[in-house]
């Protein structure tokens, strides 16, 4: 609820103060002898009010009061309740902005006590003015939440105080104390016209004006005047009110006999025709012609608003020939402007209609030449597609693809080839009547050199990244009319599209069309089979013949791509996220008789699924398998890693040690290193950018959670060496906290049920080993002439690999071995994790540290 005003608050006191006293003189006066008989409330009452009775007499034993009515005090006091409930009530319409009834509280005053009010409601206001001057002098601005002080800081438009901008009328005391307000924000108004916070207010209490001053209107100057239209003028276009407060001051300038000027007559038009008043809207446009359609400054936003207008309302003859005015007598206009009239004209959906779009759209080409915009192409192509008419689209979409080129079969070539006109058009003589007259199918040709799938498939690719999927589709039909077989990639882009809009019909088209393309392939395979054998039966298989509880829609009756492996990964995607497992395995058994070898991506989402379903194990059997003939990538290793840690952490009796029972983090990164080393040089390269810290973060974890120390100190020196990542803050707290649990033989339920102090001492000491280790660097870096602090990041980072690798060197150093003895031990780990012969840092310094 917005604070109170100073003046309302006085007023409240005031009115307050005096009923209370009047009350008070009058229970003096009236007081009597009474005594009340109360009705307790019984357990089940207790909602209800309790019931007085009345009685005057003598209270004793034996006497018997007489029953009286309520007296004339409880009379008084239930109208001053009431009294008071209707001050609340005013109180809270000024609150919320409303206004006082018209029998307020200073006409039941008299007249000395209004005076009196009226005197110190104006020092009050005296006292607010000079408050807010001595503000503005010293350039504070109000910190508590008020609204006085909106709009102190100029806008660069309105860098002075407008003159003269405050409105004054005779009127009452009440009524001044909105204007003053009004005042005031149309001072702030006038400074800073840019904030929005002061434009709100002011639109608050020029409403509040306009409802209580009946004379208010008539005391607005110019000056106000144009301080309230750009204050709402100048708003967020997006801001929805917008339009409606600038008609309300049109409508109230007009009512008060005076004059718009041009641009708000344009505003006042476009406001009644976004209200809904479209005739009268179009009748005032018609009305100011003779004016507004001359003037030099307005000219093409009011031809503009005409045709907007037009096409609204459905009325494309109108709108072209409103759009013509204004291109005749503007030859350097956008062309643009007739773009809406050509989809206005495709969507009349009839055939003159499509022949005035096409004629329109020959205009078009012509007045804009190669400063076409693709925008526009795409929009009156679409129109085009939707309506059904996609020779036509495939017209628009040829031009576009010839801007820049002077092609003997752009649109406009092939229109005056048609007509046998020589030389330029002029764009207001090609007619409809002159389209009749020659088939739209000769001047929509499409020349020998873009009758292929490559041409249609870049249509097709550019139809999808608008997000036209249907139109997209309908461009493979229209492929499919003209003898073209479209490419199996485009037809799986508007398959992956179709299954991510997320509706019903667009899955079920999406589906159909899949498991037709893989079909196809298998008829292929199926009829290459059946001629290498020469004679001997082939059977022939279906997608249908699958397992119990697959469904496969019915395939679609015609001639349709082969499916690819990127077929069978998008619909193995798909069933995947849907948890769709049978029709997962169902597609898995259709490779073999398609003939298709799966690649990496295929092979990696089985493995996914593997592990949503908590199958590690299962995960690498399938990876063994698969890899026999697939090249695995480095996501197949990030979803292998995923395996190992959901196995590592769990329960041993459920998971084992790693992946299986003798697979654990040493042998993967072993897979993985060994992987690594058998690539070329720009696949290394590749694999190094693609190399991503959460997968990093991942390995270390996995080695971490095993409590495998030497695993560790290998992978972190082997993954810098190998793919240039470096330990980060996130690896450095893993390492730090797995040394500070070696101790512990609790399993990691136990562990985390029970806040051991032992773990807390056990990392404070850690920390203060790592802490030595670091005072130890700087004093050897500080020995060569740096300093860590200024060091360059390379340097940096890695000293913080040197960091912890000392640290689990001095950790591996407690337990009891001599150094070559620990040095032997990862040497061997190394070896096992496929990095054997890697500079290890060894042997250590007897001295490095104490754990």
């Amino acid at each position: 609820m917005p604070p109170l005003s100073k003046q309302g608050v006085r007023i409240h006191q005031l009115h307050v103060h005096r009923a209370t006293r009047i009350s008070a003189d009058s229970v003096l006066q009236h007081r009597r002898s009474l005594f009340v008989s109360p009705v307790f409330l019984d357990h089940d009452s207790k909602l209800t009010p309790p019931k007085v009775k009345w009685y005057e007499g003598i209270i004793g034993p034996d006497s018997r009061g007489r029953r009286v009515g309520p007296d004339k005090e409880e009379l008084e006091t239930a109208q001053l309740k009431a009294r008071i409930s209707q001050l609340e009530e005013e109180l809270r319409q000024l609150q919320d902005g409303g206004f006082l009834p018209k029998h307020d509280l200073l006409a039941q005053m008299s007249e000395e006590q209004r005076a009196k009010v009226e005197k110190e409601l104006h020092e009050v206001d005296s006292e607010d003015a000079a408050e807010d001057k001595l503000e503005r002098e010293s350039g504070g601005r109000d910190t508590s939440g008020s609204t006085r002080n909106l709009g102190r800081h100029a806008s660069p438009r309105f860098a002075e105080t407008r003159a003269g901008v405050t409105v004054r009328a005779p009127i009452s005391s009440q009524d001044q104390i909105y204007l003053d307000r009004l005042n005031e924000y149309l001072t702030q108004a006038s400074t800073d016209i840019q904030d929005p916070l002061a434009r709100k207010e002011l639109w608050r209490w020029y409403l509040r004006c306009k409802q209580s001053i009946p004379t208010f209107l008539d005391s607005i100057s110019e000056s106000v005047w144009t301080v309230l239209w750009d204050s709402q003028y100048y708003s967020s276009l997006s801001k929805p009110d917008r339009m409606e407060h600038l008609l309300v001051f049109c409508e109230d300038i007009l009512a008060h006999d005076r004059e718009l000027n041009g641009r708000q007559k344009l505003i006042h038009i476009e406001a009644l025709f976004q209200k809904g008043e479209q005739g009268r809207a179009v009748s005032q446009w018609e009305a100011e012609q003779h004016v507004l359609g001359w003037d030099g400054d307005l000219v093409e936003a009011y031809w503009t608003l005409g045709v907007r207008m037009f096409v609204s309302q459905g009325e494309p003859q109108r709108a072209e020939e409103t759009a013509w005015t204004l291109l005749d007598d503007h030859s350097g206009k956008d062309a643009s402007i007739l773009i809406p009239i050509i989809r206005v004209w495709i969507q009349l959906g009839e055939s003159s209609s499509y022949q005035n779009a096409w004629a329109l759209y020959i205009s078009f080409r012509e007045r804009s030449g190669d400063r076409a915009r693709m925008e526009d192409f795409d929009t009156v192509s679409m129109s085009f597609l939707k309506a059904g008419r996609k020779d036509l689209a495939l017209a628009v979409f040829k031009d576009m693809m010839l801007v820049g080129q002077r092609s003997v079969v752009d649109s406009t070539v092939l229109y005056r080839k048609a007509l046998g006109i020589v030389g330029s058009l002029h764009s207001t003589s090609i007619t409809s009547s002159q389209i009749n007259s020659v088939s739209l199918e000769a001047m929509t040709v499409l020349p020998h050199t873009f009758q292929n799938k490559f041409f249609y498939g870049s249509w097709i690719k550019k139809l999808l990244g608008m997000g036209e999927v249907d139109a997209a589709a309908a461009v493979v039909e229209l492929m499919y009319e003209r003898q073209i077989r479209p490419d199996s990639k485009h037809v799986n882009g508007i398959i992956g599209a179709w299954l991510r809009s997320g509706t019903a019909a667009d899955r079920t088209k999406a589906e159909t069309m899949a498991w037709a393309m893989i079909q196809a392939r298998m008829d292929f395979a199926w009829r290459r089979r059946a001629l290498a054998r020469k004679g001997e039966d082939v059977q022939r298989v279906t997608v249908g013949e699958g397992e119990e509880g697959v469904r496969v829609p019915s395939s679609i009756q015609r001639i349709v791509p082969p499916a690819t492996i990127e077929t069978f990964s998008i619909l193995v995607l798909y069933f995947l996220r849907r948890q769709k497992y049978a029709q997962v395995r169902h597609l898995r058994n259709l490779l073999e008789p398609s003939e298709i070898r799966p690649n990496s991506y295929f092979m990696n989402h089985l493995i996914y699924a593997e592990l949503r379903s908590r199958g590690h194990q299962k995960a690498w059997q399938k990876y063994k398998k698969m890899t026999e003939t697939i090249q695995p990538d480095l996501e197949t290793f990030a979803c292998l890693w995923d395996c190992m840690k959901a196995s590592v952490e769990g329960p041993k009796k459920m998971y084992g040690m790693g992946i299986s029972g003798s697979i654990g983090p040493r042998q993967l990164f072993c897979e993985m290193s060994t992987w690594f080393s058998k690539l070329g040089s720009k696949s290394q390269d590749r694999v190094r950018s693609d190399f991503e810290k959460e997968l990093y973060e991942q390995i270390i974890r996995c080695f971490c959670l095993s409590k495998d120390l030497e695993g560790t100190l290998v992978s972190l020196l082997a993954m810098s060496r190998l793919f240039g990542m470096n330990p980060t803050e996130d690896s450095a707290r893993m390492l730090v906290l797995q040394i500070a649990r070696m101790d512990s033989a609790e399993s990691t339920v136990q562990r985390r049920r029970r806040a051991s102090g032992n773990s807390k001492k056990n990392v404070a000491r850690v920390t203060k080993v790592l802490e030595a280790l670091v005072q130890r660097q700087r004093k050897a870096l500080w020995e060569k002439g740096l300093d860590l602090d200024d060091c360059d990041a390379v340097t940096k980072v890695k000293e913080q690999l040197n960091l912890l690798s000392s640290l689990l060197r001095v950790v591996l150093s407690q337990s009891g071995a001599d150094t070559a003895t620990i040095y032997s031990n990862v040497q061997k780990v190394a070896w096992e994790m496929g990095v054997g012969g890697m500079d290890l840092g060894y042997p250590s310094n007897s001295s490095e540290g104490r754990y």
